[in-house]
């Protein structure tokens, strides 16, 4: 298939042999061809299978799990994302991971045949009642700690019997309740909350949250987030990407050497020569921007599909996700 045109294979091949995609001008030229004709086709309406009772996209063999999104063999959940390690059960605000995780509230990047975390990041392989934890590998009853690994009945890193465990723990929660943490905007975080979000020593404009749910500066700061501004360039840039040769097999033996500017951010950049070689190996033109912007490419191209609308059936009239 050639745009949808059927061809034999000698015509396939030759169609292909066409397009020079080692020219930087036919593959933009190419590629804006390929989202238009994309543009043109009826996409499926979900990307979803074998599920009951569910709402979501790219949703596959799950139960009873709502409002989620890249989820694999989940059930009873809900508000997953990317959590394609399975299974999952009984999860509700946690994104990517999973493997057996159960139980567990508010997490991100946790599981790993692990149960009952909450506020946890990063977390799990075979770990059991954790709260507010970083970084813990295996263990269980772990409370406000970062970098313990198999252990038990601990609070800020530091162990305690069983017995001094289940009468401390109720007092620190009992305590965030009643001495809660209050940021700069007033928001108010006790027991039950995850980590406020001016604590991050990540800005919001830093962050996956950014290609998520692209926000302005002033829309950062009014939230409660930072912002953080373009830094000054720190590699000076030697050749702006407008000199950079338009065909890949006239790239400059010096050109590994070079600081090239990025078209998007103009931060500059270098390109490496496992890269040259691969670009040269496979007919493909130099970049134009730098790696971290080409990633945040790839990002929008997949996040623009996990969305879901609210639509009335034209049979019917019922509203449906």
């Amino acid at each position: 298939m050639f745009f949808n045109e059927q061809l034999s294979k000698d015509e396939y091949e030759k169609r292909v042999a066409e397009i020079d995609l080692g020219s930087y001008k036919i593959y933009t030229e190419t590629q804006q061809k390929v989202e238009d004709h994309w543009g043109t086709q009826i996409p499926r309406a979900v990307f979803s299978e074998r599920n009951e009772g569910t709402t979501g996209v790219h949703i596959f063999q799950c139960k009873n799990v709502k409002d989620s999104m890249e989820v694999s063999h989940a059930e009873d959940s809900r508000f997953l994302l990317a959590m394609l390690g399975f299974p999952v059960t009984e999860c509700y605000d946690c994104s990517f991971w999973g493997e057996n995780l159960s139980r567990s509230y508010e997490g991100c990047a946790a599981g790993g045949d692990s149960s009952d975390m909450h506020f946890c990041y990063e977390s799990g392989m075979n770990l059991i009642d954790a709260e507010y934890c970083k970084d813990i590998i295996g263990g269980s009853h772990v409370l406000g700690s970062v970098s313990v690994k198999k252990s038990e009945y601990v609070i800020l890193n530091k162990r305690y019997s069983k017995e001094e465990y289940e009468e401390l723990a109720p007092k620190i929660k009992r305590h965030m309740d009643e001495m809660p943490y209050t940021d700069k905007g007033g928001r108010v975080y006790k027991y039950g909350e995850f980590f406020p979000t001016e604590l991050s020593p990540f800005a919001y404009n830093e962050t996956v949250a950014d290609d998520l749910f692209p926000l302005s500066k002033e829309e950062v700061e009014a939230n409660g987030y930072r912002f953080r501004e373009p830094a000054p360039n720190e590699h000076p840039v030697t050749l702006p990407a407008s000199d950079l040769p338009d065909h890949i097999k006239d790239a400059p033996e010096n050109i590994t050497s070079e600081v090239v500017g990025c078209t998007e951010c103009e931060r500059g950049f270098r390109i490496v020569p496992a890269e040259v070689s691969f670009l040269k190996a496979r007919n493909l033109p130099l970049p134009r921007r730098c790696p971290m912007c080409r990633l945040k490419e790839k990002y929008r191209a997949w996040i623009k599909n996990l969305r879901t609308f609210e639509r009335v059936c034209d049979k019917c009239g019922v509203n449906f996700v």
